[in-house]
């Protein structure tokens, strides 16, 4: 019997520089990332003296978000951009979920996400004119051609592995059938289908509060390049399980009355730099010839 093992694994990638919002976390969690995560490593007296400072800075802020006005439709030059989307599948699929395009204050937006990498933040739009409301739109809500996924073969494991390492890919479907192949008849065709899946910059409505859901690298790039209404996908209403919410802040956190906001990841009063280890999404897929009794 020949099985196919598939797995989406995030494997160790090289350290990062990286920019936490350590106040807002745990003591724990706190703690271990601003130790770089090494669990036997103590805070400096520095570190220590940073951490209480800034967690007095956040409770001495007005209580309430103030996000009126945050949302604003899109201006009529964006009309041509909104016809490609409504043709793109990938962007055609969260329209018909109830994602809107439109403009959002992203220097009010909160964050349930507690770090960035401050790399992919800079490099993702360093050369967007931020004036332009098309060129960010290129960014925030992509329609081009995805990089192009080539698996490499390992005869000796049977083995693929894609040779492009990024967070967006996807298993997006499997195929199988006859081969055509007259020297071996009987060939049978099995596979996965993978792909760079678009991502769109989603800003969406939790009990009343706007966040950003995906794309936070462009996102806080875009607010240090001085962006403030940035095109965006924007859905209200969505619910808390539609948000993976797995190493993100505590859930009374980002829903209290003093959220940390997407420009608090440029604040040194609130945000602390520190070196992590950046996971990596990669395929493997992975053929086994297995005996089996009875």
């Amino acid at each position: 019997m020949v099985a196919g093992m598939l797995t989406e694994s995030a494997v160790p990638g090289v350290r990062w520089t990286a920019r936490v919002l350590a106040p807002w976390m745990s003591d724990g969690d706190a703690r271990l990332v601003m130790a770089g995560e090494e669990t036997d490593r103590s805070l400096t007296a520095v570190q220590e003296e940073w951490l209480a400072g800034a967690r007095a800075r956040v409770r001495l802020r007005s209580a309430g978000i103030d996000q009126s006005d945050l949302i604003r439709p899109l201006p009529p030059e964006m009309g041509s951009y909104l016809a490609r989307m409504e043709s793109h599948p990938e962007s055609r699929w969260y329209l018909s979920k109830g994602f809107v395009p439109a403009l959002a204050d992203l220097s009010r937006v909160c964050t349930f996400q507690s770090k960035i990498f401050t790399e992919h933040a800079g490099n993702h739009v360093a050369d967007v004119d931020v004036d332009d409301v098309l060129a960010m739109a290129e960014v925030t809500m992509p329609l081009g051609t995805p990089p192009v996924v080539a698996p490499q073969f390992d005869q000796d494991t049977q083995t693929f592995t894609t040779d492009l390492a990024n967070y967006n890919l996807r298993v997006v479907g499997a195929f199988g059938g006859l081969a055509d192949d007259d020297d071996h008849p009987g060939t049978y065709n099995v596979g996965f289908q993978v792909r760079v899946i678009a991502s769109f910059v989603q800003v969406v409505s939790i009990q009343g509060r706007y966040f950003i859901r995906d794309g936070y690298h462009r996102s806080v790039g875009l607010v240090q390049r001085g962006a403030r209404y940035v095109p965006v996908l924007v859905r209200d209403n969505l619910g808390l399980g539609d948000i993976d919410l797995q190493g993100m802040l505590p859930y009374e956190v980002f829903t209290g009355e003093r959220p940390p906001l997407l420009p608090d990841f440029l604040d040194d009063g609130v945000s602390c730099t520190v070196r992590l280890t950046a996971a990596r999404r990669v395929v493997i897929v992975q053929a086994s010839e297995i005996s089996i009794s009875g």
